[in-house]
């Protein structure tokens, strides 16, 4: 199966997405190559309205997403992770340029990306019960609700 490709995609422009929306924003950021000191494309700061939007969306999602089935959610990572895999070569100039690696080196953290879907795809969450003559104890694994995360990066930005 070759890899498909989302035409829509331009790795030279960059936009917050919200409940599917794109969003721009007044306030932008330039990365810097740290191999050149070359000022690299705009990307919007995402407001307050952003985030609070997208909290709404996620909980509006929630409910949904928590009733799909776990083997419908692998069949989705494996979607994604052939999307993903149409724009390797994009990629890897993208982590070049953003993080000043070798090319080499940018290649592998792609390929890296991609053994971890591989990881994901294989676990199982298999519900797990003890029972003694007292109790019975049931183990599964359940969607818990949206999460936020702060996800630092080593490259330079002013």
């Amino acid at each position: 199966m070759s890899p498909s490709k989302v035409t829509t995609v331009d790795f030279g422009t960059y936009q917050n997405t919200v409940n599917g929306e794109l969003r721009g924003g007044k306030n932008v950021y330039h990365g810097i190559n740290p191999s050149t000191k070359e000022e690299l494309w705009p990307v919007p700061v995402a407001t307050t309205q952003d985030v609070e939007d997208a909290v709404k969306a996620a909980n509006a999602a929630f409910p949904a997403w928590s009733r799909t089935p776990f083997e419908k959610r692998v069949e989705m990572i494996k979607k994604y992770q052939e999307l993903y895999n149409g724009y390797e070569k994009e990629l890897t100039d993208l982590i070049t340029k953003e993080c000043g690696k070798p090319r080499q080196f940018a290649a592998f953290e792609i390929a890296g990306a991609n053994a971890f879907f591989n990881h994901h795809c294989k676990l199982k969450m298999p519900e797990e019960v003890v029972e003694d003559d007292e109790k019975i104890i049931t183990t599964r694994y359940t969607p818990l609700g949206v999460v936020a995360a702060i996800c630092p990066w080593n490259c330079e930005y002013r």
